[in-house]
């Protein structure tokens, strides 16, 4: 039977104030039956009685550490610093030694001190000491070994004393006591709480394995302590472990092969961070799942170093189940999970793989980006939930929601299709209920809905399918089966017509989207209550699909910010997207000043929480770019634009954003001058992209149709009309087949297609784009296309001669720009363009004899210049 540290410290500390009779009774009655017990108390009490011994003092020549580590050997019972009794070595290590020692005072205790052996005091070894002394004491974690007193022996050699942990290294303790699966896990779960407590301390480990996480027993229960933080990392310059001097000399290979990270065995060793220790997590939870490390040990006993780091870098090893199911030893690898051997490779199949191969990714932008991020997918896991882990395939999701709720989805019908339901359950709803039937019987309800809308055939009796059926018909028949159910669950339907309103939403169909969105959020409100993530997510769609971005729907966004802050934090990637909506209602509102700061605190938020390399602070960074870029703030939005795509470097090569970071670089990484040839520069690079953007995301998605707005206004900007033509002609089909008439996207499409008609001078046909899109853009309160709208109708006039009509709509027009402009700052381009308009109102005002009015604006354009 184990037993506990705290009960020999106990029974330890009563029985040594015992005289030897009363001793021998006191252990006597309190050891009846614990043989190995009685044996380590016996152990501890005739160290404890021994005379003590001055310890030697350290041999400056590394010629004779042998004869000092005999010397090491011989000094139980030396008093270190007038208060540590030391009873028995418990640990060697390279530079130091670990020893169980009685505290005499201020309490009584058993403790472990950990010394440098003598003759190992070099810089390098005292260095690496005083880290891990540091390390630790920064360190109030229920899972790390706490660190008591610090200070140096009568051999001036330093020491420092912690918590001692009598405990089993983790893999020994599982197998030793035949942990279940889930057991383990629970284990590692608590493993990596501590190492994110670590990381947030701005400490990487850099030696995780299990020989460095003991397994000891609180009242029956096992609690993993991490220990050993001799190689530990500051993760940043401003967090020193020490004064003294501490390098890892360059090609220096730092850690314990099994369990290093490729990055470690990298030229510069000094190119890690908290992910080393998330492949290390990956590692252990390999060998705890298959009783092996994922690069087998014999491999590397008998390879030379270089052949060990090659297989580090670059050979991916199996998959857990596919090593358990060629294991050899599978029966007894079993036997200690307390599992049949032909069970245990299917039940480590799927999320269990899924979660292990992402840790040890070779890449590490691929990896979780935090312990905790580990640990909850292991708790998905656990709770039996989809692991994020898993890319979103249709048959993994319906193995979930099978597994889960198998009951309910059999009455559904065995032929309704595993792979089916799955896709219909994770890309329709999502169930949070508290009570487990409420659950299975919402799943089921929202199952057998869209099985009926997406199995069902239409008049024809074709087959529907994504790929034959436009998405948006297989929408609108969900909406139609939907409004003839009456007997479905009301927060069942919520979650449907939330999912239903967003993929609206996506196709610019926005009345359709607030029909769906707007009953949804009424009924979450009602059962789940507004602090609710589903209600706080139905909320914000709501606010993209009202019919005008006005200070009422500002207060709504706002609202949703501040609910964000105090149920997810203020540096929760959401609550970052949030702030950051906001500050781009204010920018459509025409507030310059608040949305600058507003993304800024985005920014600083996104960089202080999750890292500059993390994917919110790259999506901020070129947020604030294109903001400040409108501003004419070149210079500063190169260098945001230029940080971005650094740190877009490290995403996964098929990440889709680093396609929208080449974007973002062609528009805002190099010296905007607004000259002509600079505008077709960024044309061109955009015309480069834009098949890589049609094969990676499809020719009607927004994300293409944005590229093909940017390629024609590019052009048109530079009065590339002939160049412009054929995009804005496909951008305004595009939307208009796509979009609702009055989505923003289709706006700019009529602006830019009128735009490039008028260069043209293609008269009547920019004219009638030109008059639909004035009243559009009132409503949607879009003042810059609004107001250059205005001046290219006082434009079509002018070139038909139509002076009257024309004199008022380039005066309004022009009002707009400046007032816009003058907001957010004259770039070249914008100088230029207000010139121009202003030698119109010059000349259609001496067309009509105004005089002082076509002076009025001479003196206007030097005022302009001037200013």
């Amino acid at each position: 039977m184990h037993n506990s540290s705290s009960q020999v410290e106990s029974l330890f500390a009563a029985a040594a104030e015992l005289s030897a009779e009363s001793r021998k009774a006191f252990l006597d009655r309190e050891c009846a039956g614990q043989e190995a017990l009685r044996r380590q108390l016996d152990g501890l009490l005739r160290a404890h009685d021994r005379v003590d011994h001055p310890l030697d003092r350290p041999v400056a020549g590394h010629n004779e550490l042998e004869a000092t580590c005999l010397s090491d050997a011989q000094s139980v019972g030396t008093l270190i610093a007038g208060r540590y009794k030391l009873l028995e070595q418990i640990g060697d290590g390279g530079m130091g030694t670990v020893w169980m020692a009685e505290q005499k005072e201020p309490v009584r205790r058993l403790v472990a001190v950990k010394l440098i052996k003598a003759g190992m005091d070099s810089k390098a070894v005292l260095a690496r000491f005083e880290a891990e002394r540091q390390a630790l004491a920064l360190m109030d974690h229920p899972n790390i070994a706490k660190v008591h007193d610090a200070g140096t022996d009568d051999a001036g050699r330093p020491f420092f004393v912690m918590e001692l942990v009598k405990g089993l290294p983790l893999t020994e303790y599982c197998d030793a006591r035949k942990l279940f699966v889930n057991e383990r896990l629970d284990l590692f779960v608590q493993i990596c709480s501590a190492v994110q407590h670590a990381h947030q301390k701005a400490i990487i480990h850099r030696d995780l394995k299990p020989s460095n996480v003991l397994v000891t027993e609180h009242d029956g229960r096992p609690v993993p302590k991490v220990i050993d933080f001799g190689l530990a990392k500051a993760i940043n310059s401003s967090q020193m472990l020490t004064d003294r001097t501490l390098h890892t000399a360059f090609g220096t290979v730092v850690g314990t092969p099994l369990y290093m990270a490729p990055e470690q065995v990298g030229i510069n060793a000094l190119d890690v961070d908290t992910r080393t220790d998330i492949y290390a997590l990956g590692v252990i939870l390999y060998e705890l799942l298959t009783g092996t490390t994922p690069l087998e040990k014999a491999r590397f006993k008998v390879a030379a170093w270089e052949e060990v780091k090659r297989l580090i870098r670059e050979e991916d090893p199996p998959r857990p189940s596919t090593r358990l199911s060629s294991d050899k030893t599978l029966p007894s690898l079993a036997a200690c999970r307390q599992v049949d051997a032909s069970k245990l490779p299917s039940l480590v199949r799927g999320d269990l793989d899924w979660i292990v191969m992402k840790a040890l990714d070779k890449d590490r932008s691929r990896r979780y980006e935090t312990a905790n991020g580990l640990a909850k997918d292991v708790q998905r896991y656990l709770k039996g939930d989809a692991v994020e882990a898993c890319p979103p395939t249709l048959a993994y999701r319906l193995q979930k929601a099978c597994r889960k709720h198998r009951v309910a989805i059999l009455t559904i019908g065995a032929f309704a299709g595993v792979l089916l339901i799955s896709t219909v359950l994770s890309l329709t709803f999502g169930i949070r209920a508290h009570h487990a039937e409420m659950k299975a019987r919402q799943e089921t309800e929202a199952a057998s809905f869209l099985l009926d809308t997406f199995l069902g055939t239409n008049d024809e009796h074709e087959e529907l399918t994504v790929g034959n059926v436009p998405f948006t018909t297989v929408v609108d028949r969900a909406v139609k089966q939907l409004d003839r159910d009456t007997e479905r669950l009301p927060l069942t339907v919520a979650r449907i017509r939330a999912r239903i309103g967003r993929a609206y939403a996506i196709l610019g169909k926005y009345p359709k989207a607030r029909q769906q969105i707007q009953p949804a959020l009424e009924v979450l409100m009602d059962e789940l209550g507004p602090n609710n993530l589903e209600t706080l997510n139905c909320q914000e769609s709501l606010v993209w699909v009202r019919e005008s971005w006005d200070e009422k729907t500002e207060a709504i966004l706002l609202d949703v910010l501040e609910r964000r802050r105090k149920v997810q934090g203020p540096d929760h990637p959401d609550t970052i997207r949030t702030l950051s909506a906001v500050a781009w209602m204010r920018f459509m509102n025409n507030d310059m000043v608040k949305a600058d700061s507003l993304l800024r605190d985005a920014l600083q938020l996104a960089v202080a929480g999750h890292g500059d390399d993390s994917v919110i602070a790259i999506r901020c960074k070129m947020r604030l770019a294109a903001f400040i870029a409108r501003k004419g703030k070149h210079d500063e939005c190169m260098r945001l634009a230029q940080e971005a795509m650094a740190s877009g470097q490290k995403l996964p090569s098929d990440d889709p954003y680093r396609l929208f970071l080449k974007y973002g670089a062609n528009k805002y990484a190099k010296p905007a001058t607004g000259t002509s040839e600079d505008n077709r520069r960024v044309a061109e690079q955009d015309v480069a992209l834009l098949p890589e953007f049609k094969d990676v995301f499809g020719e009607d998605d927004p994300r293409t149709l944005v590229l093909l707005d940017d390629i024609t206004l590019h052009y048109a900007q530079g009065k590339w009309f002939d160049e412009a033509e054929p995009y804005s002609k496909t951008l305004l089909e595009k939307r208009t087949q796509l979009f609702e008439r009055d989505d923003r996207g289709r706006l700019r499409a009529l602006w830019l297609r009128g735009l490039t008609l008028l260069g043209l001078k293609k008269i009547a046909e920019a004219k009638e784009l030109f008059n639909e899109a004035i009243p559009l853009a009132r409503s949607k309160r879009e003042h810059i296309i609004l107001g250059t709208t205005l001046v290219g109708l006082g434009e079509c006039l002018l070139l038909e001669e139509n002076y009257a009509e024309a004199e008022p709509k380039l005066a309004s027009g022009y009002e707009m720009i400046r007032s816009y402009f003058k907001n957010e700052g004259f770039s070249a381009h914008r100088l230029n363009h207000v010139r121009e308009v202003l030698d119109d109102l010059v000349a259609v005002s001496e067309k009509l004899g105004k005089s002082e009015a076509a002076e009025h604006w001479r003196k206007e354009k030097e005022r302009l210049e001037q200013f």
